[in-house]
């Protein structure tokens, strides 16, 4: 009696899962089909986490313990020869990255994720960090900070070195800003942009800069960083060349013999000859300027 009333528990209990949906026989996510899931193997754990057309594994497999199917896995006629190849090595890149928070796409400079680059790992593979698959994480560079005039740019939070590494701001680098302007473009503190007045960040000059922030006295500096002065690519002190005056270019075509424009609407006269000219009749035409003439826009060729 004993025993027949704790098999009778146990059916009852089994029989309180909730029925699973779709058809776990054919069902499957980018990681694996059902019988992955199953207690032992490689996507287990992530039975609440990896999801396919709209319903989650725990949801459709059996194998997670958690629903029941009345559908059961055919067996073969007869096993095959061979074992089948072993699974592919897990590969850490773009493609494959997806941790619980999201895929590469999330990881770009601005977003969410991008602060948790180095702490984030892929769902399947504890080793490929954010910052080992994606490229998304690798900070850009904006040149030269701008709006910060005497240090002062401040968004309501701090001044640009409250923005310093281990400082209360640096995590909002990315995200504070004033009249457009965010902190990583203002403040050299969030290490993205270079200070105007580093004499060390030459490299990062062109050569408008060059003329306004060169200063003599820090020619030393400059050779140590690798820079050039300002002299003779930059040419700061030299005045602007005035504007040529264009060559105007309107001529006319003219038959042999006469000094009088003459209507052709096409074609092209070469320059006055001994053989053709306003003095020298016959067939032909030549042009009044110096070089041949463009008879329908009237243009020296």
């Amino acid at each position: 009696m004993i025993k027949t009333a704790i098999f009778s528990a146990i059916a009852v209990a089994a029989s309180a899962k909730a029925a699973c949906k779709n058809d776990h026989l054919s069902w499957k996510t980018s990681w694996g089909a059902c019988p992955t899931y199953a207690k032992g193997k490689m996507n287990y754990n992530w039975c609440k986490w990896d999801k396919s057309g709209g319903l989650y594994a725990k949801e459709v497999c059996p194998q997670c313990g958690t629903c029941v199917s009345a559908k059961k896995v055919k067996k073969t006629a007869f096993p095959t020869r061979f074992p089948t190849a072993f699974p592919t090595a897990l590969v850490c890149n773009s493609k494959t990255y997806n941790s619980v928070w999201g895929k590469c796409a999330t990881y770009t400079f601005g977003k969410p994720n991008h602060n948790y680059c180095k702490s984030d790992f892929s769902k399947h593979m504890k080793s490929c960090t954010a910052d080992k698959a994606c490229k998304e994480c690798v900070k850009p560079s904006f040149g030269m900070c701008k709006a910060n005039p005497a240090q002062k740019w401040n968004a309501g939070w701090g001044l640009c070195k409250t923005y310093a590494k281990g400082k209360a701001n640096n995590f909002w680098c990315d995200k504070d800003q004033k009249d457009g302007v965010y902190a990583h473009e203002a403040c050299a503190e969030c290490n993205l942009c270079t200070a105007e007045t580093d004499a060390k960040s030459c490299k990062d000059w062109n050569c408008a800069q060059w003329c306004q922030y060169y200063d003599s006295k820090f020619d030393a500096i400059y050779a140590e960083a690798g820079c050039n002065d300002d002299g003779e690519e930059c040419k700061c002190d030299e005045p602007k060349p005035l504007p040529i005056a264009p060559v105007s270019t309107k001529c006319e075509c003219r038959q042999c013999g006469s000094a009088v424009a003459f209507p052709y609407g096409g074609g092209n006269c070469g320059v006055a000859s001994a053989t053709c000219s306003a003095t020298v009749g016959g067939a032909g035409c030549y042009s009044s300027a110096s070089s041949g003439c463009d008879c329908k826009s009237l243009t020296t060729l």
